[in-house]
C-alpha cells in the first residue's frame, strides 16, 4: 500500500501518459520501459512554462511521440531535490536524455508544436528510434 501511495504522489496522469515529478522514479521508468528521457525544467511562476505545456506538449503529434518513445518529468529548477547537473538558467528548458543521462538535445524557451516536433524527430533519429 505504501509503495502505491508513494507511485501516486511522485506521477500524475496526463494527456493518457504518465507525468513524473520525480527525476530517479522517472529515470527508473525509462529504463523499465526502455524509453528516453524528457526533462522540462520549470518555475512556478513562468507564464512561458505553462503556455509550452498547454500549447506544444498537448498538442496531437507532440503528445503520441511523446507517448510512444518518452518518459516525461517536470521539475522545478528552484526545488532542493532536482539533480545539480540538471540546473538551468532560465525556464522553460526542456532536456532530452539517453538512458546513460547524456543531454542528447537541449531545447531552451517557448517553442511551437511545429518546431518542438521537428526537436524531437531529430532525437529520434540520432537515437535510432524513428
Amino acid at each position: 500500500m505504501k509503495k502505491i501511495l508513494l507511485l501516486l504522489l511522485f506521477t500524475v496522469w496526463s494527456f493518457g501518459g504518465q507525468v513524473f515529478y520525480n527525476y530517479e522514479k522517472a529515470v527508473e521508468e525509462a529504463k523499465k520501459q526502455n524509453k528516453l528521457l524528457m526533462v522540462v525544467m520549470e518555475q512556478e511562476h513562468c507564464p512561458w512554462c505553462h503556455r509550452f505545456k498547454e500549447r506544444t506538449l498537448k498538442s496531437a503529434p507532440v503528445e503520441t511521440a511523446i507517448e510512444e518513445h518518452f518518459i516525461l518529468t517536470y521539475l522545478d529548477k528552484n526545488n532542493e531535490n532536482t539533480p545539480k547537473f540538471l540546473a538551468v538558467p532560465i525556464t522553460p528548458v526542456t532536456l532530452m536524455l539517453d538512458r546513460k543521462n547524456n543531454v542528447i538535445h537541449e531545447t531552451i524557451g517557448y517553442v511551437n508544436k511545429n518546431q518542438f516536433m521537428e526537436n524531437i524527430n531529430d532525437v529520434l533519429k540520432e537515437t535510432g528510434r524513428e
